[in-house]
């Protein structure tokens, strides 16, 4: 997704403009009361701070970052109704939440898999869509219906007191059971979107964001933090000198 230096990905157009890979709304969230982020990447030691996350002022013209808005809009407010109406099941096990626009939370979805592969820091990463690209584009720039199948589930990572910590991981390829999904994490919540010719199973139909109003979210046994294997090179780098 090589881009020229000032010219938007899509169009070509210039100027581009400074396109926030996670909303900032959602950002804020996970910053709560601080004034800044610390971010940690196990490609670099040390830490970076920052109020409003990564973004990139060399990807898409006004035009085709305004085709975002409705859905990062819609996700804010999401996260805002969950809050407020979020019912735990007698099991204990899931959530549901209504989502009476499940087109736009799908489309939020798309969106902030696109926005990170597509950037500076997703080229840095080596990321690539592949032969999705195209559809991913006409999705969400051409109005074509989104057809991947997509979950939401709460987050399940806990600090050392058994808290949700309420983080930021960027898009990446990962493997959900024998599925390909492209997974983030965001302020309290787990998105995967499947880029994998099989459908998931017919039981799994009431945690796909696809269609459902209202969602069950799914609750994943709790996992502390320093317990994931994919932080501990993060947190090694982030204590050595930047």
């Amino acid at each position: 997704m090589a881009n020229a230096k000032g010219r938007c990905v899509v169009c070509g157009a210039s100027p581009t403009v400074k396109v926030h890979l996670f909303p900032r709304a959602l950002i804020k969230r996970i910053r709560g009361d601080e004034k800044n982020l610390v971010e940690g990447s196990r490609h670099q030691p040390g830490i970076k701070i920052s109020q409003s996350g990564h973004w990139d002022d060399e990807l898409l013209c006004e035009a085709h970052e305004r085709a975002f808005a409705d859905a990062d809009d819609y996700a804010a407010r999401f996260w805002r109704r969950f809050e407020r109406q979020a019912r735990l099941s007698d099991t204990g096990n899931s959530y549901t939440v209504s989502n009476p626009r499940p087109d736009l939370l799908l489309r939020f979805v798309y969106a902030s898999v696109w926005r990170y592969v597509a950037s500076r820091e997703g080229s840095r990463h080596n990321l690539e869509l592949g032969p999705y690209r195209q559809q991913f584009e006409r999705v969400l720039f051409n109005g074509a219906p989104p057809i991947l199948q997509a979950l939401v589930s709460r987050s399940n990572i806990v600090d050392l007191r058994g808290k949700r910590i309420e983080i930021g991981v960027p898009p990446y390829r990962r493997k959900l059971l024998q599925w390909t999904v492209w997974h983030f994490s965001l302020a309290g919540f787990d998105f995967y979107l499947k880029t994998d010719q099989r459908s998931f199973p017919a039981d799994w139909e009431q945690f796909l964001i696809n269609g459902n109003d209202p969602v069950t979210l799914p609750l994943i046994d709790p996992l502390r933090f320093d317990s994931i294997p994919m932080f501990r090179p993060i947190f090694t780098q982030m204590l050595k000198a930047g």
